[in-house]
């Protein structure tokens, strides 16, 4: 995708700015794509540990792969 390829304003040692992250997976997910949708949200929550919007994709994205046990360990996390 052209977004993460785009230069980014953040401060190093941050790749992108969190909403990258979160506009991305959400529009993956909307597409029915969770397999995609995981790589992205796993890059941001990397960068963005703490990211309650990251867990809770993350949690809907485990949910739709049929991983209901991690769905419900990655909201404990949000």
């Amino acid at each position: 995708l052209k977004a993460m390829q785009a230069p980014s304003n953040v401060p190093p040692p941050l790749k992108h700015d969190e909403s990258i992250y979160i506009n991305i997976s959400r529009e993956a997910l909307l597409y029915e794509n969770a397999r995609e949708a995981k790589a992205y949200i796993e890059a941001g929550i990397v960068e963005y540990p703490q990211s309650v919007t990251l867990h809770i994709l993350m949690a809907l994205d485990d949910y739709k792969l049929q991983n209901h046990d991690k769905a419900l360990q990655e909201l404990t996390k949000a």
